[in-house]
């Protein structure tokens, strides 16, 4: 019979597994630290890298805006030069014109032109004659230089050349005598200068319904009212250098801007 011996308990210590102990918080601080301060480079390191980015982009946008700053400048300072340029062109342009019309006015200031005389077969200047004499009534002597028709047709204008000038005024001075005969004598004007009398007239007539007493005097294409004188030029109206509707505003007590726009592109667009 076999004996069962129960083993006894043994009193040796067993030996521990092998695991890692917890750190103290004495060892683990210096890691944190170093952590932490190396975090903290690198962040400085990024924010100094950005910051230098930054700038560099800065500064480059910067030299673009002074760059445009500077061609904007010059574009200005073009802009002007070019401006004041056609003004002073303008204003040579003008006095050329004027220069041009005081030629043609000296070479036309003894002609006349007549509009509306029909002549049954007796000679064109006989007959002319007559019309200043017997219709007219002139009974001063005139020396007539010149005549001829502005074309073949019988019924076409007709030019007239006198000695002087105090004749052709002589002669403009008797033409109310023509009332309701259907012949019409006026100067003879180069085409833009009777453009010009053209609106003046018409001025005039506006102003009058306005004012009817209001004392104008006209002389060829520039109007008179007092001391001041008012024409036409590439600006439209103007009174000395000012503008004219302006200064007529403060005649007539109207503003007549529309009316004097309205006779002057009616005048340079004739239907």
């Amino acid at each position: 019979m076999s004996l069962l011996v129960s083993p006894t308990p043994c009193n040796t210590p067993k030996k521990r597994g092998r695991t890692s102990p917890e750190e103290s918080p004495n060892k683990r601080e210096p890691k944190k630290k170093f952590e932490m301060v190396g975090k903290e480079m690198t962040y400085d390191n990024l924010m100094a890298g950005f910051k230098g980015m930054l700038e560099g982009e800065i500064g480059k946008v910067r030299a673009d805006i002074n760059g445009l700053t500077g061609t904007v400048e010059r574009l200005v300072n073009a802009a002007r030069d070019t401006e004041n340029e056609v003004k002073v062109l303008r204003s040579e342009n003008e006095n050329l014109r004027k220069h041009v019309m005081s030629i043609e006015e000296r070479i036309r200031q003894n002609n006349i032109v007549i509009t509306g005389f029909e002549n049954t077969g007796e000679n064109l200047k006989d007959g002319l004659m007559k019309l200043f004499t017997e219709i007219l009534g002139v009974s001063d002597p005139l020396d007539v230089t010149q005549v001829f028709r502005l074309g073949k047709g019988p019924k076409n204008p007709i030019l007239v050349t006198m000695a002087t000038t105090s004749m052709v005024c002589l002669v403009l001075s008797k033409t109310k005598a023509l009332k309701n005969t259907g012949i019409n004598i006026s100067r003879d004007m180069h085409p833009d200068q009777r453009n010009r009398v053209n609106k003046t007239l018409k001025l005039r007539w506006e102003i009058r319904k306005i004012c009817p007493s209001l004392q104008m005097k006209m002389f060829r294409d520039i109007l008179e009212i007092g001391n001041q004188r008012y024409e036409w030029s590439s600006k439209g109206l103007i009174c000395g250098e000012l503008d004219g509707a302006e200064e007529l505003k403060k005649i007539v007590g109207r503003d007549m801007a529309e009316t004097i726009r309205d006779i002057n592109n009616f005048r340079k667009h004739p239907a």
